[in-house]
């Protein structure tokens, strides 16, 4: 898989490691294995490289430098392609929140971030879709922060944004 920091994330007890592999997330304990998989994540780049028909580019991106912007593919060979960001634990540690951000169309920097809760034993419950434009070109430069009471997500990008869940709307923004 491709070296990407949104890609794992250890517990705040240091006990587990959860972590995006072959367009899986997956959860271990960092003291024995075997790790499970709680949710399937289709179309992201784990996904598309796990595919035997991207052998080449499996072997080009394991053999890449370990760079946040390195790109496995050239050109508009998948659009549909889906980034996680932001995955994290949850305070109580049973779940993990992360963003999907699929992009709207090609060349485009408008894209529509779902914010997911998936609870350790794999359910999976969709907090809040905020769709915008929020950085290009290196999807690794937005950061997302769902608080503890699932009222508000915090995204980071060149401009910070408070999105109210409940009503479905930015609830500051620099634009105030």
């Amino acid at each position: 898989d491709i070296a990407n920091p949104h890609s794992f994330v250890v517990s705040r007890d240091g006990k587990q490691i959860a972590y995006i592999s072959k367009g899986a997330l997956w959860v271990c304990r960092v003291d024995a294995g075997p790790p499970r998989k709680l949710v399937d994540l289709p179309n992201t780049i784990t996904a598309i490289l796990a595919d035997p028909a991207n052998q080449e580019q499996r072997e080009d991106s394991a053999a890449s430098p370990h760079d946040t912007r390195y790109t496995a593919f050239t050109g508009p060979v998948h659009l549909d392609q889906h980034y996680v960001l932001s995955l994290g634990w949850t305070r109580d540690e049973k779940g993990l929140v992360y963003v999907l951000r699929k992009r709207v169309r090609e060349g485009s920097p408008v894209a529509v971030n779902h914010v997911v809760y998936t609870s350790v034993a794999g359910e999976v419950e969709e907090v809040a879709v905020i769709e915008g434009q929020f950085g290009i070109p290196w999807e690794y430069t937005t950061s997302f922060h769902l608080t503890a009471d699932r009222k508000f997500v915090v995204i980071s990008a060149y401009s910070p944004l408070i999105w109210d869940v409940t009503a479905a709307r930015p609830r500051v923004t620099p634009y105030d």
